[in-house]
């Protein structure tokens, strides 16, 4: 699905209904959903990924996105998706509570016009370590066009993605991984 178009608006809803009700059933085991304060939900459009954090307890939506391309808000942003996802799956008081409120761009100053490959790095360190306390008091450590910290990161991602318990290529990927190092070594 990863490089086929998504062709219409109800296309697009089901498939983010399905993501989320994937990670919600993991979540419920573990918590109620009553109890969680932070909904962060990472966004791709047009090829950018962003992330929407949805604070039930400060009642604010925050919009996470490292560019700083001069577009409006309602041109990028459009439909709240989490207010409809919450609308259809019965939460109706905190979709109510969601489409009252405005939400806020956080104005982070590593906000770039031209690193167009990081969005996903970017998108991940910001649900890493949003608080969702606004600009105030976050220090994701992230720097201005720091090419080598972005790079730490790639790889940071990279090697939980591919080792992750859940992976199931994860003994293939070790392997592959010890495979690749005895070369380097016999070089």
């Amino acid at each position: 699905m990863a490089d086929e178009v998504i062709k219409t608006k109800e296309e697009a809803y089901n498939i983010l209904t399905d993501a989320v009700e994937f990670e919600l059933d993991v979540v419920r085991q573990e918590v109620e959903l009553d109890k969680i304060d932070l909904f962060f939900f990472p966004i791709m459009q047009m090829r950018h990924y962003y992330v929407i954090c949805i604070n039930i307890k400060r009642k604010r939506i925050d919009i996470l996105d490292n560019s700083s391309a001069r577009v409006s808000n309602r041109d990028k942003y459009e439909e709240m998706p989490a207010t409809v996802y919450m609308t259809a799956k019965g939460m109706e008081k905190r979709a109510s509570l969601l489409a009252k409120i405005k939400p806020t761009r956080i104005s982070m100053s590593w906000r770039d016009t031209t690193n167009v490959i990081d969005y996903g790095v970017f998108a991940m360190r910001h649900i890493e370590t949003y608080k969702g306390e606004g600009l105030m008091g976050w220090d994701c450590g992230l720097r201005h066009d720091d090419k080598k910290q972005l790079l730490g990161l790639r790889v940071k991602y990279t090697a939980f993605v591919l080792l992750e318990e859940i992976n199931e290529m994860k003994m293939e990927n070790l392997f592959k991984t010890k495979e690749y190092a005895k070369l380097k070594t016999n070089k």
